[in-house]
């Protein structure tokens, strides 16, 4: 039987357009292969792209690296800085063109002017304290930056210790007149950090609440509030089984490296998920791409135009964070061609 409204419509046609309506707002689920391994690497991490290279770090290896997006020019071919026990873990372009270098085993940030012979790369400081309260303190576990590109202002997050048990002392940072100086305080492991293209919002991972939280950056305080948690049933059945067997691992899965698109769209690196995670403005999951390694670390986002999906991905992912060797890769995926 068909019901007929006053208009002439049918209700199974009505139902049908609501149906075809409800499955373009379904997140996007879907499995990818790359579309090429630019490199590969020990313990990856802090992709950069400058120009027609990529940077990123090589955690395992105390390297910074840095290979072309060029399909011709060899491996081989590639730049390399060691700093013995740095343990770098993230990476940001200043204005000046030097990279600054967040070395997690030393506890301290790095800023460095590459040279084309990396072993006359000039170091130009080493920072290991920061202002909080007036009072410098050492840093804990440098991780990741973001760099707001209206005024250059650099934010960053200090971890703590890798532990679920551990206190909550991951912090947030950025640079002001007299140095780097605490802006949040009290979080589970602060880890990936990002600022949106239009300079507007700041988000920052805690890994250990499974949480990212962010602030607006045009307020005179920045204050920091939940954006998503990995825990609300709309984003749990978006993520596979953890990529780990061991229960204690699988306890470690959380958001890592992150990056926004012009359109404000957030990108989230799920660390032992396997899964890059893309949420819209408000919060609501709209795409999850499963890829081929469970430790997904950090991204790096190159966009065509100003939707979303006219992004390249650029990944860092591991095979195994948790034994030797740390095998992983830099890779990139083309969404404009895969969506």
């Amino acid at each position: 039987m068909q019901v007929r409204t006053a208009a002439g419509v049918t209700f199974k046609s009505v139902l049908a357009f609501l149906l075809h309506t409800l499955s373009f707002c379904s997140p996007i689920s879907v499995n990818l292969t790359p579309d090429r391994i630019l490199a590969k690497a020990s313990y990856p991490e802090g992709p950069l792209v400058v120009g027609e290279y990529i940077y990123f770090v090589e955690y395992a290896k105390n390297a910074i690296k840095r290979v072309s997006l060029d399909p011709a020019v060899t491996a081989a071919q590639a730049w390399e800085y060691v700093r013995p026990g740095c343990g770098p873990s993230g990476l940001a372009q200043l204005p000046d063109g030097s990279l600054l270098v967040a070395c997690y085993d030393e506890n301290s940030l790095l800023q460095l002017r590459p040279k084309a012979e990396a072993e006359k790369s000039e170091i130009l400081r080493v920072l290991s304290s920061a202002l909080e309260s007036g009072v410098e303190r050492a840093l804990h576990g440098p991780n990741d930056l973001a760099v707001r590109l209206s005024d250059s202002r650099v934010f960053f997050t200090a971890s703590g210790a890798f532990d679920r048990e551990a206190p909550s002392i991951g912090k947030l940072y950025q640079f002001g007149l007299s140095g780097p100086e605490v802006i949040a305080e009290g979080l589970h492991y602060a880890n990936g950090v990002a600022v949106s293209p239009d300079g507007q919002r700041l988000y920052v991972g805690e890994h250990l609440s499974r949480r990212i939280l962010f602030a607006a950056l045009d307020q005179p305080r920045i204050t920091l509030r939940e954006f998503v948690n990995l825990e609300d049933e709309a984003v749990r059945r978006l993520l596979p089984r953890p990529g780990h067997n061991e229960p204690a691992e699988q306890a470690y899965l959380g958001p890592d490296g992150m990056a926004v698109a012009p359109d404000g769209y957030l990108f989230v690196a799920i660390f032992g998920g396997g899964t890059i995670l893309v949420f819209d403005p408000k919060g609501s999951p709209v795409a999850a791409f499963g890829l081929e390694f469970p430790d997904v670390t950090n991204l790096e986002l190159a966009c065509q135009e100003g939707h979303w999906k006219s992004c390249k991905m650029y990944v860092t992912e591991v095979g195994d964070a948790w034994r030797a060797p740390y095998s992983g890769r830099v890779v990139m995926y083309d969404l404009a061609r895969l969506l």
